[in-house]
């Protein structure tokens, strides 16, 4: 989809009212399934937190975001078992290049062990 008319149709994304703005999570998502673009994730331990911090920019630049996340730092196999979780919802959703991520970061993990 033509990102300018991604945009245009924003405003009827909304819940309920046709002029709200979508939540974030909403807006995430229609960009994710309908803009192409690059996808970058990285996952880095700060202050006793596990930070992970997603950018995305989109193919001709004009459309950038970046979301960081915080969350306790959890046992190495709980860490595992969910980024395997992260792995299956990024195939079940097509999303491949975030896949890859996902599973060189588990591959990374294992190895350590």
């Amino acid at each position: 989809m033509d990102i300018s008319k991604l945009f245009n149709n924003l405003f009827n994304f909304g819940e309920g009212d046709e002029n709200s703005f979508p939540s974030l999570d909403a807006f995430e998502k229609k960009v994710r399934d309908e803009a192409s673009g690059k996808l970058s994730s990285t996952t880095y331990e700060e202050n006793g937190l596990i930070v992970t911090k997603e950018e995305y920019t989109s193919e001709d630049g004009k459309i950038y975001w970046s979301k960081t996340s915080y969350s306790p730092k959890e046992s190495e196999s709980n860490h595992i078992k969910n980024m395997k979780a992260q792995l299956q919802e990024a195939i079940d959703n097509q999303d491949f290049e975030r896949a890859a991520v996902i599973r060189d970061k588990i591959k990374l993990k294992s190895d350590k062990n």
